[in-house]
């Protein structure tokens, strides 16, 4: 809290020390003086504005606006140094409507420059989801496996070696499967983690299901191959 109040506090100071030296030096009539304080003013929070508002947030999990940095730091250079140019060199010889003019026409690229930057960040972000629910069904059959694995290592009976070394195959396998975007790798996915699942129970009486438990087995090394060879389209 007193970090953001010296921040304002310094920003303010800025801002006042803009003005006042406008005021003092400026050699500008009244209406191009107003316009030029004002023009100045946004050139200069337009840099300042990340010490109140940062445009890195750690916290945000799509990172958005760090895709979005490009596009607006560039369109923030170019209308600050177009601004500027203006002001301090044409200003004080153009008419007070042609400056208007063309300072609004600058101001109008940042908003376009602003617009793009908001696009790139929605882009970023609808990338981040796209991926994020294509791992959640990767994650799933991950899951369900170590699930599995966790049964087999609890079982107080006897697990048959070839059970016991095919499950642990089973899951580093895992680690050769990509996401993908498909609808047909969605639902090979869901059908990995409902036979999986099922295949944990039956170590709860190994005993008693042995011959479902290779039957099972042998179906989720069959559906991992169908899936292992399902790509992004």
């Amino acid at each position: 809290m007193g970090r953001k109040i010296l921040t304002w506090a310094a920003i303010l100071a800025g801002e006042a020390l803009l003005i006042a030296a406008f005021i003092l030096w400026g050699k500008f009539e009244q209406n191009v003086l107003i316009l030029n304080i004002v023009v100045t003013s946004i050139v200069y929070l337009l840099f300042t504005f990340d010490l109140l508002f940062p445009w890195i947030n750690r916290k945000e999990r799509t990172q958005k606006r760090i895709g979005s940095l490009g596009v607006w730091w560039s369109s923030v250079f170019i209308y600050s140094i177009a601004a500027l140019v203006v002001v301090f060199f044409f200003s004080s010889s153009w008419s007070f409507a042609l400056t208007g003019i063309v300072q609004g026409a600058l101001l109008l690229f940042l908003i376009f420059g602003l617009i793009g930057s908001m696009g790139v960040a929605d882009t970023v972000s609808d990338v981040y989801i796209e991926q994020e629910i294509q791992r959640a069904g990767v994650d799933a059959m991950k899951r369900a496996v170590r699930n599995l694995q966790t049964k087999v290592e609890c079982s107080t009976e006897t697990i048959s070696p070839d059970h016991r070394g095919r499950i642990i195959e089973l899951g580093e396998n895992l680690r050769f499967i990509s996401p993908s975007n498909s609808p047909e790798a969605s639902e090979i996915e869901n059908e990995f983690v409902e036979v999986v699942s099922r295949l944990a129970l039956r170590f709860e009486a190994y005993s008693l299901n042995q011959a479902t438990i290779e039957r099972e087995l042998r179906e989720a090394e069959s559906i991992y191959k169908s899936r292992k060879n399902v790509y992004s389209n």
